[in-house]
C-alpha cells in the first residue's frame, strides 16, 4: 500500500512538472501571433540581425508602440526566448537586447525588497564578457541611467557617472565604427548633467567643452552647429560660466545661441531654446545692473515659457521683471508680474529651488509698500527655501565623485598590476616546485651524483632570489604610482612667491605639457603675471579664485584679463577657452 502511495505520487508530481513547463514555454504558432502584433519580423530572421541600429531600433518601432496589446508576463516569456536564440546563435546584440526589453517590459513585483539595478547589472556584465565593445557600451549605458535616476542613493549615482566615464575613456582608445557619434554624445549630455546637478561645475564645463570641440569621427565634428543639440549645449555652457562667475565666458555661449537665425524650418524646440537663452542673456545684463538691455530679452523668455508652460523658466524670467520694476520704483507692474511668478514657481519641477529666488523678492514688494510682517514671512520662508536646497546640495557635494573615481581607478590598476605579477609569481612557483620534485627524485635515483645535485639547488634558490627581487621592484614601482596619483589638485596651490610658481609650473606642466611653452612661442610678449592668469583660466578659476590664489585683489585680476585680452588679440565676443583649445 505504502509503495503504491510513492508510486502515484511520483506520478502526480510529474504531471504537475510538465504543465508548469508546458505554461512557461510559448508555442512556435503563439510566438508568430506575437511578433506579428509587434510588428517584428520573424524569429529566423531577428537572430540574423546584427547592427547595432537595426537591433536598437525594433524597440522603438514595435515593442514601445504595441506592447500595450499583450500582457506583460507573456512579453517577459517571449523576450526570454529570444534571450536564448540571441545566446544559442552567438548573437551577443541580440541577446544583451532582449535581456533589456524583458526590463522595461517586467511585469510588476510585489517584493519591495526586489532590486531592479541588479538585473541590469548581470546583463551589462555578461555583454562585457561577450568581448563585443558596442554590446558592452549600449548594455552600461542603460544600467549608468538607472543607477544615476536613483535620485537620493548617492552610492549608485556615484558608480553610475563612473561607468560614463569608463564608457567615454574605451569609446576613444578603440574607435570602434560600431559606435554612432549620437551614443558618444548621449554619454557626454548625461555626464555633464550628473555634474551640474552634483554642484560640480568646473567638471561640467570641462566635459561640455570637450564635446562641443571635439572630432569623431575623425575629421567630423562630434556636434555640428546643425545639430539641435549644438544650441543646448551651448546654452547650458552659458549657464555653467555664470555659475561660476565667468560672465564674459557666459555671455559668449548665450549670443552663440541667441544669434543663430530662426528660419521657417526651424522646429519649435529651437525656438524655445531661442527664448530661453536671450532670457539667459538677460539673466547676465541683469547680473550687471543693465536693466535696459535685460527687460526685453527677459520679457520675450517669459512670455514664450509661460505660451509653452515651461514652469521651471518662465518664474524665473518672471522673478527678474518684477524686481527690475521694484528697482525702477514701478511697484504696480511688479506686483502683477509677481503673481504670474508665484503661479509658475508653483508648478515648476523645481519648485524649492525658483521658491528661493522668488521669495526675498516678494519680502523686499511688501515692505516697499509698507507691509512688514507680511515682508517678514516672506524673509522666513526665504531662509527655509534656501535651508532645504542647501541640504539637498550637501548630500550630492559629500558624494565626492571625481575623487572616488581617482581612487577607484588606481585600486582597479593596482588590482590589475598585481593580478598580472600574482599569475606571473603562480607559475614561476609552479616551474620551481616541479623542478625541485625533479631534483628531489633524482637525489633518491642519482645518489652517486651529490656534487651535479647542490649545484642544480643553488641555480634553484638564485631564481628564487631574482622573482623575490623583482617583486620587490614591482612593489616599489606601484607605490609610487599611487603616491604621484594621489597629489593634491593643481587648483589648490597657492602661488604668493617665485618659488611657489616655479613650485605649481612643476604640477601643472605634468597635467598640460606643452600649454605654458605654447602659449610663451605665440606670444612672446606676455608678462609672468599675464601667463599665470592664462594658466589659471584654462583651469575654468573665477576671479575671486584667482585672486586667492595670487594673493591680490580681485580688481588686479580684472586689469590683468584685459591687458591680456589685448595681447592675444581676443574680443569681446570671444573666450580665453576657445583660443586656448587651439595651443
Amino acid at each position: 500500500m505504502n509503495h503504491l502511495f510513492k508510486r502515484y505520487t511520483l506520478i502526480l508530481l510529474i504531471a504537475v512538472s510538465f504543465q508548469a513547463t508546458a505554461q512557461n514555454t510559448l508555442s512556435d504558432a503563439k510566438v508568430d501571433s506575437l511578433l506579428q502584433v509587434l510588428r517584428l519580423p520573424a524569429l529566423d530572421s531577428i537572430i540574423l540581425i546584427t547592427e547595432p541600429t537595426a537591433l536598437s531600433s525594433l524597440y522603438f518601432t514595435g515593442i514601445k508602440k504595441y506592447r500595450g496589446e499583450i500582457k506583460s508576463a507573456t512579453l517577459h516569456k517571449l523576450f526570454q526566448k529570444i534571450e536564448k536564440l540571441g545566446a544559442d546563435h552567438k548573437n551577443p546584440g541580440l541577446e544583451m537586447y532582449a535581456g533589456i526589453w524583458q526590463y522595461y517590459t517586467r511585469p510588476n513585483i510585489d517584493d519591495s525588497n526586489y532590486e531592479y539595478t541588479k538585473v541590469l547589472q548581470k546583463i551589462a556584465e555578461k555583454a562585457t564578457n561577450s568581448g563585443v565593445l558596442w554590446v558592452e557600451i549600449a548594455a552600461k549605458f542603460q544600467y549608468a541611467l538607472l543607477l544615476i535616476n536613483t535620485k537620493e542613493d548617492f552610492k549608485k549615482i556615484e558608480k553610475g557617472i563612473w561607468l560614463l566615464r569608463e564608457s567615454i575613456e574605451k569609446i576613444h582608445k578603440k574607435n570602434d565604427a560600431n559606435i554612432s557619434p549620437g551614443s558618444l554624445l548621449e554619454h557626454y549630455r548625461v555626464l555633464t548633467g550628473c555634474y551640474y546637478e552634483m554642484d560640480d561645475i568646473p567638471n561640467a564645463i570641462l566635459y561640455s567643452v570637450k564635446a562641443l570641440n571635439m572630432d569623431y569621427p575623425r575629421g567630423q565634428k562630434l556636434i555640428s552647429t546643425k545639430d539641435k543639440i549644438f544650441r543646448q549645449t551651448n546654452n547650458n555652457l552659458g549657464v555653467y560660466y555664470r555659475e561660476n562667475q565667468q560672465l564674459d565666458s557666459s555671455n559668449f555661449y548665450f549670443k552663440r545661441v541667441f544669434n543663430l537665425p530662426l528660419t521657417n524650418t526651424s522646429s519649435r524646440g529651437d525656438s524655445l531654446i531661442h527664448a530661453v537663452s536671450g532670457g539667459n542673456l538677460g539673466e547676465n545684463f541683469y547680473l550687471q545692473d543693465n536693466y535696459k538691455e535685460a527687460l526685453p530679452l527677459l520679457q520675450k523668455d517669459a512670455d514664450f515659457t509661460t505660451k509653452v508652460k515651461i514652469w521651471g523658466n518662465a518664474s524665473n524670467a518672471l522673478i527678474l521683471i518684477a524686481d527690475i520694476y521694484l528697482k525702477k520704483g514701478e511697484f504696480k507692474k511688479a506686483k502683477e508680474v509677481l503673481e504670474k511668478a508665484t503661479f509658475a514657481a508653483h508648478h515648476s519641477g523645481k519648485k524649492i529651488k525658483r521658491l528661493s529666488k522668488l521669495y526675498p523678492v516678494l519680502s523686499n514688494y511688501y515692505k516697499i509698500i509698507g507691509q512688514p510682517n507680511i515682508a517678514l514671512t516672506y524673509a522666513d520662508s526665504t531662509i527655509v527655501a534656501l535651508d532645504s536646497l542647501k541640504r539637498k546640495n550637501n548630500q550630492f557635494r559629500s558624494a565626492n565623485v571625481e575623487q572616488a573615481y581617482n581612487k577607484y581607478k588606481i585600486k582597479t590598476a593596482a588590482e590589475k598590476e598585481l593580478a598580472s605579477k600574482n599569475d606571473n609569481i603562480t607559475l614561476r612557483n609552479i616551474s620551481l616546485l616541479v623542478l625541485l620534485v625533479l631534483l628531489i627524485v633524482g637525489y633518491f635515483i642519482f645518489r652517486k651524483s651529490k656534487l651535479k645535485a647542490k649545484q642544480q639547488e643553488k641555480t634553484l634558490l638564485s631564481e628564487v632570489d631574482k622573482v623575490t627581487q623583482e617583486l620587490n621592484v614591482s612593489k616599489k614601482q606601484l607605490d609610487v604610482f599611487i603616491q604621484e596619483a594621489q597629489q593634491k589638485a593643481l587648483s589648490k596651490k597657492v602661488i604668493l612667491t617665485d618659488a611657489d610658481w616655479r613650485e605649481f609650473l612643476q604640477y601643472y606642466n605634468k597635467v598640460y605639457p606643452s600649454f605654458v611653452m605654447s602659449l610663451k612661442t605665440k606670444y612672446p610678449k606676455l608678462t609672468e603675471a599675464e601667463v599665470r592668469f592664462c594658466c589659471l583660466t584654462y583651469l575654468s578659476l573665477s576671479d575671486k579664485e584667482m585672486a586667492a590664489m595670487l594673493g591680490v585683489g580681485r580688481p588686479s585680476i580684472r586689469v590683468t584679463r584685459q591687458r591680456s585680452r589685448a595681447k592675444l588679440q581676443i574680443t569681446k565676443e570671444e573666450s580665453f577657452e576657445t583660443l586656448f583649445q587651439s595651443l
